[in-house]
């Protein structure tokens, strides 16, 4: 539309020679006004104003304009500034070419990545600064271009249609602009401040912030230079507040004031107030779930001891809020799945894509300034992929340390410590905080540095250029895509932007431990977060000169970008689902119709995954920090484990139609992983970031930043699980391929079942002609694909890998912190005794649907099919897991069981879903079929166990054993000395070694394999040992 420029923004920039002139009162000051007019004039049409010759080219395009436009703005009205609209053009956004915003290059982003190169245009690299794909910058060109030819062959247009027709024909091939006219709708309005409320929101910030009240007036005092609000202005109040919101962060819920702000929950236009009216009319229909009886008697409104056992062992403790939010919705997918569910995972889908663009940029960037892996494995620890003994021992492997004396004290330091330090001094309060404060390194404060010395290590940064490219490289990322991709969400959340520093890098101040005030949590349960809402890492308002800790550079980025990336894809998403969940009226209902521990366990999951890390005690600390390394020694080396992580592709049964089930082997090819890896952003982060369940996801953090530094790639330690990693790559590739196929159903109107119910609400009736053989050809063709052609790729492309990330989101374990229930969210000592469950807690969630889906439906037939499906799907991934895991125990260990343990082991494999519950079952089954059938009983274990307990005390064994051999040599017993000895050795070096992420059971195993096909020695059945406790199977 022709935009209408109000004569205040044209008279702004003559403001105060406008004021000098009337004060003057002469005609000079009138004459110098008239001059700035005409040259704001002149700017306007992108002319020099200081070189004549160019002002009667400058007069005859805006003759040219005026001549273009009149007709325009006839049509479109000539109000309030309605002239200027066509004497003036539409106001330019920042020029290309000025150094503070200047986008990637072409060369910058198109090296060879990982894969292939695909040529990137400068449209795409104002894309990259509003955190879009390529594919999605194409996309919205070919929208404009082909909704611009839409509207010209229109005869008549409404006033609407007239003006989208103006605005696309002047800026259609302008991704900028048709950006920033799609972000301008939801541009909140500013939120009106009162005094009073001023006054509310500073203590309610300061209580959150759990501030003292020295503390709160402290600060107040360095802000404005008053103790007390009741003494500041209102100006200084609005001050004072801003800078409590960006030190220490706000709960970020919206208020009654902003319900009727525009806002987005899973790409659709809503508001507050909306989703309050949907949320009020599901509650009216929701079925209680208990009656209030005539007499309350004490202790009704609390779940019984059997209420608890159910939910933990078999019910909503173990589902994750999808389910939950579908219970509360009566069994459909209604508002609270759409904010609780749909919302939050469009999100995560984002973040995932912001982490892949800066991943691509960051690998682009540092390949074309020649600094290569092992550059920075020279540089720093987190990004050297070899073990530390290989370090040791191998000339040129281990990371580059030096010494550096500050202030009389000497510290080893590697590149990745003066990276750190350069880009700290790079910033004006970096510099106030290093001279004032000094640096943390090592744990030790080093005092005030001088600016001489912090020069000094600028320049031994300077001088190498390896190390300059580095630093250069996370400043141009922080310029060109962390800072636009952050404001374009604080613009739209908070009506301006956040990230404004110059050469922004997080500031890590050291805070000196003092003693917490109590924790404030609402009546209700309500929660807060921190999240990168904690604006202070963008803008150091408190002038403090506090020292700053020194770390690894590569761990820092790797830190900020998460961070980054989750604000970008959940900032908007997780504040509606927090302002949801955080009325009381609502609260208040779901309780009183006995939803109350639903509210709870979704409470509960989304205040883990929305806040900073809590530090943990000593005790569950040790075992928070060996659980990785436990995770490696269990999966790692276990080729039974390999073969069966496949096997999770049967839980697609339950939610796809029979017909596409055999699909589940179209993922062993190679060819459809990268296409699956291509189409899905949720698929390259699972791949490449190995995010693909909680205990490879806690595994992965071990060298989470060397992935991100070089695209993928694991460090040593983790290498040995490539072959899981193919298996889940294998286990997604047959979903996408299974979502492929339904679409060509949909749109010939052949699909049934499971499946139609997920394409029901698509428009099938306009879904173009589209497989992935065209749209990889259509992707071969880059700039000569049409417009039809891009647009109806992206198309194809959206909907195939939304109903693939559905079924994954469904069926497949999952890293993601928003997926997961409330058991497997919990930290501390409890989540040792909840291993492994990943993969369990999805197959019994998908029981738990069957059982929701079938309690609200009409109980008909076809309703009891439905549900023998969804079980039976469950049921056939586990029976074919353990038919794997026995046949791979038979070829590789000679393991063989008689007839009746092996169906034993059929009959109660699924009982692994329910924790504690399912073993101490499974132990009573298998001992009534043993006893039953005269077989010798087996080792019954422990119902409640805990692998990390279990390694921990096997290994503290050791030193009964030493003293034992110790005992029999005092006496002369050689023999038993020995075996003592060996025995203690033994238990001591496996399990330690398992501690550190060895795995020596497995290896030991297969060793005694190999020596036996060596030898020669007969592959029977062994003869019987003697009977001991087994060791316990590694779970799935």
């Amino acid at each position: 539309a022709t935009e209408k420029i109000g004569f205040d923004r044209l008279l702004k920039p003559g403001k105060r020679t406008i004021m000098a002139a009337l004060k003057k009162g002469g005609w000079e000051g009138a004459q110098e006004v008239i001059e700035t007019m005409g040259h704001n004039l002149l700017e306007y049409f992108g002319y020099d104003y200081r070189k004549p010759s160019d002002i009667p080219t400058a007069v005859k395009a805006a003759f040219d304009h005026i001549m273009d436009g009149w007709q325009d703005a006839l049509v479109g009205g000539i109000g309030a500034g309605g002239i200027v609209s066509v004497v003036m053009p539409g106001v330019r956004g920042k020029e290309l070419n000025e150094p503070d915003i200047i986008p990637p290059t072409v060369e910058e982003l198109t090296k060879k990545p990982i894969e292939e190169i695909e040529p990137q245009t400068e449209d795409h690299a104002i894309g990259y600064q509003y955190g879009l794909t390529n594919e999605q910058v194409d996309s919205r060109l070919n929208e404009a271009e082909l909704r611009y030819r839409e509207l010209q062959l229109k005869d008549k247009r409404t006033q609407e249609e007239f003006e989208e027709f103006v605005h696309l024909k002047e800026n259609r091939t302008n991704i900028e602009a048709l950006i920033e006219q799609e972000t301008k709708p939801i541009t909140p309005p500013k939120i009106k401040r009162t005094q009073k409320n001023l006054l509310a929101l500073g203590h309610k910030i300061a209580r959150e912030a759990e501030l003292s009240d020295e503390e709160y007036r402290d600060f107040a005092e360095i802000v404005t230079g008053k103790r007390s609000m009741k003494d500041m202005s209102k100006a200084e109040r609005n001050e004072f507040v801003s800078a409590l919101e960006e030190s220490y962060g706000t709960p970020k819920e919206l208020t009654p004031e902003d319900y009727d702000m525009p806002i987005t929950v899973a790409g659709r236009a809503t508001s507050m107030r909306k989703i309050f009216n949907e949320v009020g009319k599901t509650l009216e229909t929701l079925a209680p779930r208990r009656e209030i009886p005539a007499v309350i008697k004490i202790g009704f409104g609390e779940d019984s001891i059997w209420q608890r056992a159910k939910n933990f062992a078999t019910g909503i403790d173990n589902t994750p809020p999808y389910h939950l939010a579908r219970i509360l919705d009566s069994g459909m997918e209604g508002i609270f799945s759409e904010v609780l569910d749909k919302g939050i995972q469009h999100g995560v889908e984002i973040a995932a894509g912001h982490g892949r663009q800066v991943t691509e940029v960051l690998l682009n960037r540092l390949q074309e300034l020649g600094v290569t892996d092992n550059d920075l494995a020279k540089m720093g620890r987190s990004v050297n992929p070899r073990f530390r003994t290989h370090q040791m021992i191998s000339e040129g492997a281990a990371t580059e340390t030096f010494t550096e004396t500050i202030n009389n004290q000497n510290y080893e330091m590697t590149w990745a410590n003066l990276i750190h330090i350069y880009l700290y001094s790079n910033q004006e309060a970096g510099m106030r905080h290093i001279k004032g404060g000094g640096l943390v390194i090592h744990g030790n404060m080093t005092g005030k540095i001088s600016e001489e010395r912090i020069n000094n290590i600028r320049q031994k940064v300077e001088e190498n250029p390896k190390a300059k490219a580095v630093a250069d490289t996370i400043l141009e990322i922080g310029e060109k895509i962390w800072k636009p991709s952050i404001n374009m969400v604080s613009q739209r959340t908070e009506g301006k932007d956040i990230a404004t520093e110059p050469n922004w890098f997080g500031l890590r101040v050291f805070m000196p431990p003092r003693l917490a005030g109590k924790i404030r949590i609402g009546k209700m349960g309500q929660f807060g977060v921190n999240f990168i809402e904690d604006k202070g890492i963008f803008h150091d308002r408190t002038k403090n000169t506090l020292p700053l800790i020194v770390s690894d550079v590569f761990s820092e980025f790797s830190s900020f970008e998460n961070a980054t990336a989750e604000y970008v894809g959940l900032a908007e998403a997780t504040r509606t689902s927090r302002t949801l969940l955080n009325n009381s009226n609502i609260a208040t209902t779901l309780d009183q119709k006995g939803y109350g521990r639903v509210r709870h366990n979704i409470l509960a999951i989304h205040k883990q995954a929305q806040s900073l890390p809590v530090s943990e005690g000593n005790f569950s600390a040790f075992f928070a920090r060996r659980l990785p390394a436990l995770y490696r020694a269990v999966l790692h080396a276990n080729p039974g484990l390999v073969a069966s992580q496949k096997t999770s592709t049967s839980n697609y049964g339950a939610y796809v139609s029979p017909k596409y089930m055999k699909n589940v082997v179209a993922g062993l090819s190679w060819k459809n992983i990268q296409r699956t890896l291509r189409l899905s952003n949720i698929a390259w982060d699972r791949f490449h970031m190995a995010h693909s369940s909680l205990a490879l996801g806690e595994m992965a953090q071990s060298d989470a930043v060397l992935r991100m530094w070089t695209g993928g790639k694991s460090s040593d330690i983790n290498k040995m699980g490539w072959a899981i990693k193919m298996a889940d790559g294998s286990a997604l590739a047959d979903g996408m391929v299974m979502a492929w196929e339904e679409y060509q159903d949909a749109r010939n109107d052949t699909i049934e079942g499971f499946s139609a119910e997920w394409w029901a609400n698509k428009d099938v009736d306009n879904m173009p002609e589209m497989n992935i053989e065209m749209w990889e050809e259509i992707q071969t063709k880059k700039e000569d694909a049409t417009p039809e052609e891009r647009q109806i790729a992206e198309q194809w492309k959206n909907l195939v890998t939304k109903r693939a990330e559905y079924l994954w989101q469904r069926t497949q374990p999952s890293w993601d912190k928003h997926n997961r229930s409330y058991l497997t969210s919990q930290k501390g000592l409890r989540r040792v005794y909840l291993l492994f469950r990943s993969f369990h807690e999805k197959s019994l969630t998908i029981f738990n649907e069957a059982k929701l889906d079938y309690e609200h439906s009409s109980k008909s037939l076809d309703d009891k099919a439905k549900f023998v499906q969804k079980g039976g799907a469950v049921l056939t991934g586990y029976a074919v897991n353990k038919f794997i895991r026995l046949a791979m125990a038979a070829l590789l260990y000679r393991e063989r069981k008689s007839i009746v343990k092996i169906g034993e082991e059929f009959l109660t494999s699924w009982m692994d879903m329910f924790p504690v519950f399912g073993k101490a079952l499974k132990i009573t089954v298998n001992r009534f079929i043993d006893t039953l059938a005269g077989e010798k009983t087996s080792y019954i274990g422990e119902a409640l166990e805990s692998f990390p307990v279990r390694v921990v005390n096997m290994a503290l064994k050791a030193p009964p054993d030493m003293a034992e051999a110790i005992a029999h040599l005092l006496k002369g017993e050689t023999e038993e000395a020995e075996e003592a000895f060996m025995r203690g050795i033994g238990r001591l070096g496996e399990n330690v070694g398992m501690l550190y992420g060895y795995p020596v059971p497995r290896v030991k195993r297969l060793g005694a394999w190999l020596e036996e096909e060596k030898e020669g020695k007969p592959t029977g059945r062994r003869a019987p040992a003697k009977r001991t406790a087994p060791s316990r199977r590694s779970p799935r």
